[in-house]
């Protein structure tokens, strides 16, 4: 058991090793080296003492590519932002959403606000960061939205943070919610 535990743990560190030296390469635009990447995330996924591992390689992913890669990183980063077990890994993944202008990624935004895992925690952060991302993403869909967190999400923090979101929006729907 002990040399099987080691061997498990020899194998974490060299797949956390492996995945720093993609992200250093900076390469992930070339699509053999982005589809390695993508393979070791979905590896390091299911390691969970890899997990300021795996948040620096969600921060890292990039965010071109062709529609497929696209898709790929998002369902990644989707899933990732709602059920990842460590906070500082689905924060990662919920950054790096919120830099996608895609209607997919905004979806993925308002499931990761809403995840158990985000709702239940004590640290908003995640949320925070999902409602900045669905604000960035210029999509009118988040006004309704926004509205409706700015006025009944039990954090302080995360009800400003609707509203500035809110102050980004030139619709009148927009001011009329933060009159």
């Amino acid at each position: 058991e002990r040399l099987a535990g080691a061997v498990g743990e020899r194998q974490r560190v060299l797949l956390a090793g492996e995945l720093e030296s993609l992200a250093r390469e900076r390469l992930a635009h070339d699509r053999h080296v982005l589809a390695r990447a993508l393979k070791l995330v979905g590896e390091a996924l299911s390691v969970p003492a890899l997990g300021d591992l795996r948040a620096r390689a969600y921060r890292r992913l990039k965010t071109g590519g062709s529609e497929q890669e696209r898709t790929k990183v998002l369902e990644l980063l989707a899933e990732a932002a709602k059920s990842e077990k460590d906070l500082v890994s689905r924060l990662a993944a919920t950054e790096k959403l919120g830099e996608f202008k895609d209607p997919q990624a905004f979806q993925a935004l308002q499931e990761a606000f809403y995840a158990p895992a985000n709702a239940q925690a004590r640290d908003p952060v995640v949320r925070i960061a999902a409602v900045q991302g669905m604000a960035r993403s210029g999509n009118p869909a988040a006004v309704p939205l926004l509205t409706e967190i700015m006025v009944r999400d039990p954090s302080r923090d995360v009800r400003l943070t609707a509203a500035d979101g809110l102050a980004r929006f030139p619709s009148a729907d927009a001011a009329q919610a933060l009159v």
